[in-house]
């Protein structure tokens, strides 16, 4: 089991971190600067923690209390960064040779990962995803004892990287060695992650499973950064304690949402995922969707998945996704008028700040 308990000041920025992580994938979730790398590089013995203990196993890595700070090359802890960082002199075989333990295993593992193939081909000769199978394959004849991944998969197209997380789940089942990876993809950490930690300015605000962290964000910062783009202010109206909700205030629109903590009169958050925000061009009753708000499309963003964007008159901007069929069969534009239906227990309550 790895121990990390540590502090680590950077000029006015303090990262300040306890988990533990024994079997299986977590992922190190957060925006850029919020400590991942960092994290992962006081891990492996590139930087060192202003004070407190990395445990790995029964050995100390690091104490400050103790002095004891054990170089890298004993860790027995694989690292992999963003840009692999292969020799451009050495072949994809040499590359992996310099770092081996036993020569012999080569070959099966570049085959496994399907680098077999270009073995005597340089760096600069091959693509973004060939490269970092054989920077994983260098990591692996190590034979670490942990695993750190430093977002590899960033500069690859979006096929690559599927191919590439499903072999990444693949090495650590067979494998059983435990693997810490970082990203700011919440696709990839929902497909790679069997736990994720959310860290926000240093800390950590939220530890689970990523698809309880995700889709049920309980604070603003996670609510933002897991793609939870409809946060709503309003002020508590009333409880209705026979179904356990509570009507919500929002400029001059009232949602029926889940049962918030504020009394009434208080202000209070919710937040809503776009993909929860269902489209009709009429009003229904034949729904048990209890919000049915009538606005105006202001704004269509057609990226992989479109977006709506449809202002309610005196209350919140909301944003839906739909898919591309669906834009086309309702002949959705900006200037129509719609009506969103949004089910109660699509709105969850949220904390506005569990930083402070």
């Amino acid at each position: 089991m790895l121990a990390v308990d540590v502090r680590k000041t950077i000029g006015r920025f303090t990262l300040d971190l306890r988990f533990e992580h024994a079997e299986g994938i977590l992922i190190l979730f957060g925006r850029s600067g919020a400590g991942k790398t960092t994290t992962l590089r006081m891990i492996a013995g590139i930087d060192r923690p202003t004070e407190g203990e990395i445990r790995f196993g029964d050995r100390v890595m690091y104490s400050r209390k103790n002095r004891v700070n054990v170089a890298i090359r004993d860790r027995a802890i694989g690292f992999i960064f963003q840009h692999h960082n292969l020799f451009p002199h050495m072949t994809a075989y040499e590359n992996v040779a310099y770092a081996a333990v036993d020569r012999s295993e080569i070959g099966d593992r570049l085959e496994r990962f399907h680098v077999g193939q270009v073995a005597d081909r340089y760096p600069g000769q091959l693509s973004g995803g060939e490269q970092q199978r054989v920077a994983i394959v260098r990591a692996l004849v190590t034979r670490p004892r942990m695993l750190l991944m430093d977002e590899p998969l960033s500069a690859v197209d979006v096929a690559t990287r599927n191919v590439l997380l499903r072999e990444l789940r693949e090495l650590q089942r067979s494998s059983g060695i435990p693997i810490i990876h970082v990203t700011h993809n919440v696709s990839e950490a929902f497909r790679l992650g069997d736990r994720v930690l959310v860290l926000e300015h240093g800390r950590i605000i939220h530890d689970g499973v990523p698809i309880e962290v995700f889709h049920t964000p309980t604070s603003i910062p996670l609510a933002s950064l897991s793609g939870t783009e409809n946060i709503l202010d309003g002020v508590v109206a009333a409880h209705h304690a026979d179904d356990n909700t509570t009507d919500l205030r929002v400029g001059g629109v009232s949602l029926h949402v889940p049962m918030c903590r504020e009394d009434v009169g208080e202000r209070a958050a919710i937040a809503i995922r776009p993909e929860d925000v269902l489209i009709a061009l009429r009003e229904t009753h034949d729904t048990s969707a209890r919000n049915q708000l009538r606005g105006r499309i202001t704004e269509i963003v057609l990226d992989v998945l479109p977006s709506i964007i449809v202002q309610i008159p005196d209350g919140p901007r909301l944003r839906a996704h739909v898919t591309r069929r669906s834009l086309e069969s309702l002949s959705l534009a900006e200037g129509r008028d719609v009506f969103l239906l949004i089910k109660a227990w699509a709105c969850h309550p949220i904390e506005a700040d569990t930083t402070s």
